[in-house]
């Protein structure tokens, strides 16, 4: 069993039936829960993926909260996390910081696996942390 940390891209796949994304996350995080994994989100994607849906309106708003009552946890980024982050982004510039908080949310936890969208970051974070989400 392992946890799997959500990246915002993921999250947004999620919620958007018509995301290019949503299928294979879907996919993804089924086989997750399938097996065992904790899926959990960091606080710091949850809140990217929550301004967009504010943007979006009370609709949008109220389907990602509902999304948040389905996953076994929010992270909130601490000191650890924040170190990780600041160590990532120092190692490589191009990691943007929302992108660092997620990856380091999921090299702290134990067994932690990121799902992500995003093919740069899972090839620039530490190989096997990431899981990418592809079409």
């Amino acid at each position: 069993m392992a946890t799997a940390v959500l990246a915002s891209g993921v999250i947004i796949a999620l919620l958007s039936p018509t995301d290019v994304f949503h299928t294979t996350a879907s996919q993804a995080v089924m086989r997750g829960e399938a097996g065992g994994d904790a899926i959990v989100v960091s606080a710091s994607a949850w809140a990217e993926v929550l301004a967009g849906s504010v943007r979006k309106g009370p609709e949008a708003v109220t389907d990602t909260e509902r999304l948040l009552h389905t996953l076994d946890d929010v992270i909130d980024v601490d000191q650890e996390i924040a170190a990780h982050a600041a160590r990532l982004r120092t190692d490589d510039l191009s990691i943007r910081l929302p992108d660092a908080f997620v990856a380091a949310t999921a090299q702290v936890l134990e067994d932690g696996v990121l799902l992500t969208t995003d093919t740069a970051l899972a090839e620039k974070i530490a190989p096997g942390l990431a899981e990418l989400v592809t079409v």
